[in-house]
């Protein structure tokens, strides 16, 4: 769940060659659309971000604490940094012409939440 969710993302480096991140759901894409399904015949969606931080408690007081908000501003902030990273390990794949900035990201963001 963590890699499909992007918070963390396989790559493998080789001396004078661009990183492979082939080992990612969907390389090429910002977040997977297909779900790799841990019990045979089971479908659900994509893990997003959210999931994987409530999964592990990592912001759980900061979770209570904000009870109601759909996104906290803590779990925005962290998934915006993971996505940077992974647009990062796209570029340095190849798999990208150039990087976005941070308006771009946000929107990218705002965009993943609306569906």
């Amino acid at each position: 769940m963590m890699v499909e969710s992007r918070k963390c993302q396989v790559m493998v480096r080789r001396p004078y060659q661009r990183p492979d991140i082939s080992a990612n759901p969907d390389p090429e894409k910002i977040y997977p659309t297909e779900e790799k399904s841990f019990k045979r015949g089971e479908k659900r969606p994509p893990a997003v971000f959210g999931d994987v931080v409530k999964m592990l408690g990592q912001y759980s007081r900061h979770l209570k604490a904000v009870e109601g908000v759909s996104i906290p501003e803590m779990v925005m902030v962290n998934e915006m940094v993971s996505l940077y990273r992974w647009l990062g390990n796209q570029y340095l794949a190849g798999m990208r012409k150039d990087l976005l900035n941070e308006k771009e990201v946000e929107r990218l963001l705002e965009e993943h939440y609306k569906k």
